[in-house]
Order: C-alpha cells, then sequence, then structure tokens
C-alpha cells in the first residue's frame, strides 16, 4: 500500500492571481539601475523613489510632482523600504487627486 487513499487526498485548490503589489506603474529610471524608479499614471510620470545612502543608513526618498497643464502638485518624503516609498507616494498622488479633483487626464 502507498499509505494514501484519494479520500484522504486534499484537492488542489487553483492558486489565487497574484495580487498587484502597486496601484500605478513603476519602471526602472535606468535600464541599469536597482535603486531609482520611476511611477507612472498612463504615459504621465508621477514621481520618483530612490535609495539615498549618504544618510548613514539607507533611506528610501520619494518625490511625487505632477506638472500637467492646471496641476502643480508636489509632495515628498522618505521611508525604511522601496516598497513603504512607492506606496505613500502612490498614497500622495491618489490624495491630490482626491483634494483637486479626478482630471487626471489633461
Amino acid at each position: 500500500a502507498l499509505g494514501w487513499s484519494p479520500a484522504s487526498m486534499v484537492p488542489m485548490m487553483p492558486a489565487p492571481e497574484r495580487q498587484r503589489k502597486f496601484r500605478y506603474d513603476w519602471t526602472r529610471t535606468d535600464p541599469g539601475s536597482v535603486d531609482d524608479f520611476c511611477c507612472w499614471e498612463s504615459e504621465h510620470n508621477i514621481g520618483r523613489v530612490r535609495l539615498h545612502a549618504s544618510s548613514g543608513s539607507p533611506l528610501w526618498v520619494w518625490a511625487m510632482g505632477d506638472d500637467r497643464p492646471g496641476r502643480i502638485w508636489a509632495a515628498n518624503g522618505s521611508c525604511d523600504s522601496r516598497d513603504a516609498a512607492c506606496h505613500a507616494l502612490e498614497a500622495a498622488f491618489d490624495q491630490a487627486v482626491a483634494d483637486h479633483g479626478n482630471a487626471r487626464r489633461p
């Protein structure tokens, strides 16, 4: 006997779809870069996250800017991790859209 029976087997469940980690699209600022990223909403660059290591301990800094006509928004900050900085930038952009209307396209 093999030590198992069909009745004792747990059915395989399909793996859940991979959840999107970020709300917007992210690309490397330079194809060879591992510590500098740009955030995109459609074809519009809405911000940047990069590693700032000269402060003694690694710190991820983010800057949100959207200079399309009628939308001169800016915000910035820093976080301990790249993902946290990306989420902070996205949250700042979403808040700016909420505060200034949902006119995301020029």
